[in-house]
């Protein structure tokens, strides 16, 4: 078993109280039985899944579910487990939103400035 799972980067180790303690990745396996993809928080969600595993055999799958699940992977992989089940397209409009407010904020205060200055 534990050469098995090192074939995947899985690397569990052996806990007499619990059994085999390992990472929560998850491989994803096209239809040639070759590894695909690799996601390595647990809170993926079943659309996302689907619509990699749907994208990676070259089906019509939604693009906004492929887009989330790219975005939530990217969040986890810098961010950590901690943002692992949250969607990536809200956290991309939070984001935006937070980066416009604050681009809003400089720019009036930056006019204010520059016309007292005048």
């Amino acid at each position: 078993m534990l050469d098995f799972a090192a074939r995947f980067a899985i690397e569990p180790f052996p806990d007499p109280r619990v059994g085999l303690i390992h990472t929560e990745r998850t491989v994803l396996i096209d239809a040639n039985g070759r590894i695909a993809d690799f996601i390595d928080e647990a809170g993926w969600s079943a659309e996302d899944v689907m619509a990699r595993l749907q994208a990676i055999d070259a089906a019509p799958s939604n693009p906004l579910a492929r887009l989330d699940y790219e975005l939530s992977k990217a969040a986890v992989a810098v961010c950590g487990n901690s943002v692992a089940r949250f969607s990536g397209l809200a956290d991309l409009v939070i984001v935006l939103l937070i980066f416009g407010g604050a681009g809003l904020l400089l720019y009036r205060v930056a006019g204010r400035i520059f016309r007292e200055q005048s």
